[in-house]
């Protein structure tokens, strides 16, 4: 049996291959000794006598034997920089990236694309949705795809700003995912070209880099856009899937500066949803997995989602002092049973509704979105989901007749009041359980809630308030009181998890009985689409 101490966090990401290892719960690092370069002894020997220039290097030796013959390598400890307000640069995560088996080895027969154009300076839903696709791309054109960092800031420094606090620049996306979309194997099962072709794993940009040096050719995104003239999602796949096939070039990389191959108007629009038949069969999909650091911070909090378990308490909040050693992915399960890395509909967690409630600077979008006459993110707009009904955005932009009153409308979707959640719960609850009522295997009453929010502190104790109170006292259908009600700033994350916390939420939402989302976010718009591949009935995925 594994056990783990007080100060351990969980291990990391899930990965496919039996035979590579992962980090495991963290163990006390012993700190590193300072060291003066060669050059700075130099220039100060002249400063010192003879004498204590023989117990200086006498020292250096000795520490030098020690890290040589011992086995301890020095390395910056995590410690200082949490100190000092800074982010945690996931050394360890970055490591495993370059460990995978693919990257041992370059056979000179895999072909890449690698779409270095991909999104940055935007959300976690934006990048992951934008994501999906490209590795969907690529494993249909039979080509390796290449990932990247979660990236904020293409710059060469490791930390950016954001509002005003430093935020990393970049975020290795294993923090995060497992599975093929980050070099794992594609499950035989779940392939659904018939053809002979193969489909290699992903591999890292940074080992694109290397085997590529010198023979990549630069493609701009143009060639095949211009061609569709369309932001119909089918069409685009098909086409940029025949492009991808007609080039003999082993490397093939979308330049830079060009235009996403994805792009806000196709993710802005229905037309999307006419790739989704393939989408959905996916591996990319059928295997979307999430990493055990999203996991662990899972079990040690599942007794805010409702689980009736009590939670593992070996696994604790990681320390910020910790180093990373490796464990066998056989091991994984026993870490976390309750925490499938890829739920499908069997994993739903019973009662629980989470709602997805932005805030912050929302609020000016929203008030944007309805100068542009904007409609739902492409996949909250699938026919089944029961708010398409009555929201009519050509009925909005600036300067229409009817501005006033589509405003009032959009603002109620995509911000609302405390008084419009809690009669969308209300309404979101009745249905449920007027649904399982006619159901042959009725579902357990709803009476745990989670709320996946940036609101502050202020804000969230009131709604909170509202929504115990209204579950009194409007209550025709004599539904349980909430058992529950906890919200993100609940949880007690991590130094690390806490900069990934964003995974974990999504997780949450992903396993809801009910799930109440923004259908002008692409946070929710990812969570709708592995629930709808996972075959969640529609009355369980709504939107305001």
């Amino acid at each position: 049996m594994l056990n783990f101490s007080k100060s351990s966090p969980p291990p990391y990401t899930s990965n496919p291959y039996r035979t590579s290892r992962l980090p495991s719960p963290a163990i006390s690092r012993r700190p590193s000794p300072s060291y003066l370069p060669l050059a700075i002894l130099r220039s100060s020997k002249s400063l010192l006598t003879k004498r204590y220039f023989r117990v200086l290097f006498l020292v250096i030796f000795s520490t030098t034997f020690l890290f040589l013959f011992l086995g301890l390598t020095p390395a910056p400890s995590s410690q200082p920089l949490q100190q000092k307000g800074l982010p945690p640069l996931f050394e360890a995560w970055k490591e495993y990236e370059r460990t995978l088996p693919q990257h041992a080895v370059d056979d000179g027969a895999i072909k890449f694309i690698y779409m270095k154009n991909h999104v940055f300076a935007s959300g976690w839903g934006n990048a992951l949705q934008e994501m999906i696709l490209n590795t969907h791309l690529a494993y249909l054109s039979g080509r390796s795809f290449v990932f990247d960092n979660y990236t904020w800031d293409r710059s060469p420094s490791e930390y950016s700003t954001f509002n005003g606090k430093t935020i990393l620049s970049r975020v290795p996306v294993s923090t995060m995912l497992a599975g093929p979309m980050i070099g794992g194997s594609f499950d035989p099962l779940f392939i659904i070209d018939p053809s002979p072709q193969t489909h290699p794993r992903a591999v890292s940009s940074e080992y694109y880099e290397r085997v590529c040096a010198g023979e990549k050719k630069i493609v701009d995104s143009v060639v095949v856009r211009d061609a569709v003239a369309s932001w119909d999602g089918k069409a685009n796949l098909e086409a940029w899937v025949k492009y991808l096939k007609s080039l003999p070039n082993r490397c093939v990389e979308i330049d830079v500066k060009s235009e996403h191959i994805f792009n806000i108007w196709m993710f802005g629009s229905p037309k999307i949803l006419t790739l989704w038949p393939s989408l959905s069969q996916s591996p990319i999909l059928r295997q979307f997995s999430h990493s055990p650091l999203i996991l662990g911070a899972f079990e040690r909090h599942c007794h805010l989602f409702g689980e009736s378990r009590t939670p593992i308490s070996s696994i604790s909040t990681p320390p910020s002092n910790s180093s990373l050693p490796l464990i066998d992915f056989d091991q994984l399960p026993q870490l976390y049973p309750h925490s499938p890395a890829s739920p499908n509909i069997n994993d739903t967690i019973p009662g629980l509704v989470v709602l997805h409630i932005r805030r912050g600077d929302f609020e000016q979008h929203c008030i944007n979105l309805v100068e542009w006459g904007a409609a739902f993110n492409g996949f909250n707009s699938f026919e089944d989901i029961p708010e398409q009904d009555g929201f009519d955005s050509a009925a909005a932009g600036a300067g229409t007749p009817k501005y006033d009153t589509a405003k009032i409308n959009y603002l109620e979707r995509c911000f609302p009041e405390i008084d419009q959640i809690v009669r969308r719960v209300r309404q979101v609850r009745e249905a449920a359980s007027l649904n399982s009522s006619k159901s042959d295997t009725p579902s357990a009453p709803l009476t745990h809630l989670y709320v996946m929010t940036n609101g502050r502190p202020p804000f969230l104790a009131e709604l909170r308030a509202a929504l115990e109170l209204d579950a009194i006292a409007n209550n025709p259908l004599d539904l349980p009181p909430w058992e529950s009600i906890y919200t993100s700033r609940d949880l007690e994350l991590g130094w690390e998890e806490a900069y990934v916390s964003q995974a974990l939420d999504m997780y949450v939402a992903q396993r809801a009985e009910v799930f109440v989302g923004n259908g002008f976010s692409s946070l929710t718009s990812n969570i709708l689409m592995l629930r709808k591949a996972n075959g969640v009935d529609s009355i369980k995925t709504r939107l305001w």
